[in-house]
């Protein structure tokens, strides 16, 4: 294609990479996903979900969380399946006596609450308290966040006092959506409290 002129697009890119995956090429793969950047063609969901499937068949643990925290740095939602398989990583380091990051559990977290599996993002949450893989600022304000999409303004207040003890604060996004609740629903009585409390 590139000798005849025509620049390969996204779809060409994916189509190659699986093509690789399938024949168990993870590095070549991951280098046509390094050509993509480099030609300013920006991997979407589809070509990461590609690659994170192939590291998972390949019990590649460690590049495939790797390319969860890219997907999340770049604002992408991973797919129901690839999430599965995430969670299946967690338990894999489990059994072989690893402890997850503090970023791993962070993306993690991010991820059930974008799926609207709350329980189970607060699950994670409450494991991390008690483990030596202690919550950092990240994983307070996405559990906040999550709580406040869920209503979940009480929770999310004790998490608020609880994060601040711990010396961290709200960030930028944290306290956008406290203002638009505020804009928002601010005849409902226990959202204005909440909001009144967090602006104190």
């Amino acid at each position: 294609m590139i000798q005849k002129g025509v620049p390969p697009d996204s779809i060409t890119y994916n189509a190659l990479m699986d093509g690789y995956c399938l024949t168990g090429k993870m590095d070549r793969a991951l280098e046509v996903l390094n050509t993509m950047r480099s030609n300013e063609i920006w991997p979407d969901c589809y070509s990461y979900n590609i690659l994170i499937n192939g590291y998972c068949k390949r019990q590649e643990l460690d590049k495939a969380i790797s390319l969860l925290r890219q997907m999340s740095a770049q604002g992408l939602k991973p797919e129901s399946r690839k999430l599965e398989e995430a969670r299946n990583i967690f338990d894999k380091l489990a059994l072989r006596g690893l402890q997850p990051i503090v970023i791993t559990h962070n993306i993690m977290i991010k991820g059930l609450c974008q799926e609207g599996l709350f329980e189970e993002a607060k699950e994670l949450f409450s494991k991390m308290e008690t483990s030596i893989c202690l919550p950092d600022d990240v994983t307070y304000n996405t559990i906040i966040r999550g709580s406040l999409l869920n209503k979940r303004y009480e929770e999310a207040a004790v998490l608020i006092e609880n994060m601040r003890a711990r010396k961290f604060s709200e960030d930028a996004s944290t306290t956008s959506m406290v203002l638009d609740l505020l804009s928002k629903e601010e005849q409902d009585p226990s959202v204005l409290a909440f909001c009144q409390w967090f602006l104190e």
